[in-house]
């Protein structure tokens, strides 16, 4: 046990040791994985850097060359057009017949507006009301789906988790819950699927009544087709008018700006061929930092591989000194030789008819095994049969006779005196033969064997006999041949 202790002391202040530097490594491989982290930030920097360089160049002389052949196209377009004197004109006579059509068609095309409107209107509100009972149709889908899938994990007679019952309690009112529940979303979700079926035929009424309508617009439209071409020539004309304006207002100052554009990204390009890339230094700093930071790291390890030398042999001697080392070792090389023993013995008294199996091994509930000596018994071929007193008094007898050939074994020389109390009690008179003869077979190794028992009717199995006799509470032994 002082060799455990000892052991256990040392391991420890190592293993101290051994987590105090894995903190120190833990901390560098942070800082070597931040470091390098900002390296490959930065290297992406410097290519997003070049790159965004090289782009912004070449969009700014693709910009200069696009502004330069719109300056020419809007110059030339400008001058192979000439101004229609005639379009105001026109333009007033165009509107002046129109007035005169719209008049006669204006209540009656108003009139069907407004109704084509409210339809839509209507629409719009029974197509939203629709979608929203098309979800609460899936919602009540899922909830459903939701359900059977808790169902299936009720299936089966015991719970994989806690490997409780399946089959009563809890899991049968929560199965019962769910059926409910299955039921109840069905119910709903037909109810909403029928609203929604209702739904969806008022939808098509009210997409043949905006259909009718719009037929019967363009009905109106077609009873005055002059209307319709002197609306497009107004708005021809009116175009017309608006991009020559523009073209007239706007070409010069678009010139001046181009030009005044493209000196400034001439000037921004040129700017641009000298930009340092920032990112550089910052890089070659970080490169540094991160080759310190290796050596730290190989040291570190060096270290550690030292350290964990030395706590596996440790761990080793640890294991050797505990209860599951040496200790066990021996136990597991005893308890053969104790079980062959006693069941010779028991051969003796019982004819074989009882067997037992010392164990040294305990399985628990996890599966892991456990240090801890078991018996297990054999009774007229069926195992752990619960035994009778006198079948329990005969393995007891062969157990402890086992012991005696272990601890003989075990000593320098033979044990020649073996003292055995109240063996016989619980016994019929076959078993009190049988340990009798078993007895006189030992003898043949044994200078001594002494037996305490209140039974007279085996004394004249013995050569001597020493009788304890109680008078007025005194005790006096007397010698019988």
């Amino acid at each position: 046990m002082d060799c455990y202790k000892k052991v256990k002391t040392e391991y420890s202040a190592i293993n101290n040791d051994f987590n105090k530097l894995l903190g120190k490594l833990e901390l560098e491989n942070n800082n070597l994985s931040n470091l390098n982290g900002d390296s490959r930030e930065l290297g992406v920097k410097i290519k997003e850097f070049e790159n965004e360089k090289q782009n912004k160049e070449d969009e700014l002389l693709n910009r200069i060359k696009i502004k330069k052949d719109n300056l020419k196209k809007i110059i030339k377009e400008y001058k192979s057009k000439r101004l229609d004197e005639n379009l105001d004109e026109r333009l007033l006579d165009v509107e002046k017949k129109i007035k005169d059509s719209v008049k006669n068609q204006a209540s009656l095309f108003e009139f069907k507006n407004k109704e084509l409107n409210k339809l839509r209107s209507e629409l719009s509100e029974t197509v939203s009301v629709k979608n929203k009972i098309d979800v609460k149709i899936a919602q009540y889908q899922r909830d459903i789906e939701n359900s059977y899938d808790k169902l299936d994990n009720l299936k089966g007679d015991r719970c994989p988790v806690c490997d409780s019952d399946l089959k009563q309690g809890a899991p049968v009112k929560y199965g019962d819950e769910l059926y409910e529940k299955i039921k109840s979303f069905g119910e709903t979700q037909s109810n909403l699927k029928k609203d929604s079926i209702k739904l969806r035929n008022k939808i098509r009424e009210f997409n043949k009544k905006e259909n009718f309508v719009l037929e019967e617009l363009k009905e109106i439209n077609k009873r005055d087709i002059d209307l319709e071409k002197l609306l497009k020539e107004k708005d021809e004309i009116k175009n017309k008018l608006a991009e020559l304006n523009l073209q007239q207002n706007n070409l010069f100052h678009d010139i001046k700006q181009g030009k005044k554009e493209i000196k400034r990204m001439l000037g921004e390009y040129k700017n641009m061929e000298n930009v340092k890339n920032p990112y550089i230094d910052v890089l070659d700093s970080i490169n540094k930092k991160i080759s310190k930071t290796k050596e730290k790291i190989k040291s570190h390890n060096k270290e550690k591989k030292i350290i964990a030398k030395k706590m596996a042999i440790l761990e080793f001697w640890i294991k050797g000194f505990s209860n599951q080392g040496l200790p066990s070792f021996l136990m597991d090389n005893v308890i053969p030789y104790l079980t062959d023993r006693t069941n010779y013995y028991l051969g003796v008294l019982s004819d074989s008819d009882i067997s037992i199996n010392l164990t040294t091994q305990k399985e628990l509930k996890s599966g892991e095994h456990r240090d801890k000596i078991g018996i297990e018994w054999i009774i007229e071929g069926i195992s752990c049969y619960p035994p009778s007193g006198g079948q329990l008094k005969k393995m007891e007898i062969a157990v402890d006779l086992a012991l005696m050939d272990l601890a003989s074994n075990s000593s320098n020389g033979d044990l020649n005196f073996l003292a055995m109390d109240e063996i016989l009690d619980g016994l019929d008179e076959e078993g009190k033969n049988r340990v009798v003869r078993l007895l006189l077979e030992l003898k043949r190794n044994k200078e001594t064997i002494f037996v305490i028992t209140h039974d007279h009717d085996v004394i004249d199995s013995f050569q001597k006999m020493i009788v304890v006799e109680k008078t007025d509470g005194i005790s006096k032994l007397r010698t019988v041949s």
